[in-house]
């Protein structure tokens, strides 16, 4: 299974929904790409620094999105 992309976070936002995801069992992962770009020599278009992006494995996405709402500081999820 593949992971997909659900949003971008601030890092605060980014650890709150991990500790969510990651208490209900649910498989993620958070990338960086302001330090990825960073460490790479080049910078991506539109990254900002403190922020994540959230990927969820394809069969547990519905379920995180639902998860995600119930915190109620992202009205684009």
């Amino acid at each position: 299974m593949e992971y997909i992309y659900i949003n971008q976070y601030d890092a605060f936002q980014a650890h709150l929904i991990s500790q969510l995801l990651t208490l209900k069992h649910i498989k993620f992962t958070l990338k960086d790409p302001y330090e990825e770009s960073l460490s790479a020599g080049w910078m991506t278009p539109g990254s900002l620094p403190n922020t994540k992006e959230l990927f969820v494995l394809e069969s547990d996405v519905q379920k995180a999105i639902t998860l995600i709402k119930t915190l109620n500081f992202n009205k684009n999820t």
